[in-house]
Formats: structure tokens, C-alpha cells, sequence
């Protein structure tokens, strides 16, 4: 449970680094938001297409 509450401020951290070398790269505010959305819906579209390996597959009717 500890490594689960660890995210949150590691997760602060690396996006308070990382958002200031994104906006100094592309010279805009706007890239860090671009690429979050861009990561985000490649997860979103991964999420959706993958299907699950534990579920039971459905049985036909006799």
C-alpha cells in the first residue's frame, strides 16, 4: 500500500521537471498539454483494443 501511496509525489515531482524542459523544448505553453493528451490516448486506444486474457470465454446454447 505504501509503494501505491509513493506515486502521487514521485508522480508531482517528475511532472514539475518535466513540464518546464517540454515548454523550454517546443517554446510554448501548450506542449506539456499536447503531450499528455498524446499519452493519454494511446493509452485510452490500447486499453480499448487489448482484450482481457481472464475472462471467460461465453458458451452457446445446446
Amino acid at each position: 500500500m505504501a509503494v501505491l501511496q509513493f506515486g502521487i509525489p514521485v508522480g508531482t515531482i517528475l511532472a514539475f521537471f518535466t513540464t518546464g524542459l517540454i515548454t523550454d523544448a517546443f517554446d510554448s505553453w501548450r506542449a506539456p498539454f499536447l503531450v499528455a493528451a498524446v499519452r493519454v490516448s494511446s493509452w485510452l486506444c490500447s486499453c480499448c483494443v487489448s482484450t482481457n486474457p481472464r475472462a471467460v470465454p461465453p458458451t452457446t446454447c445446446p
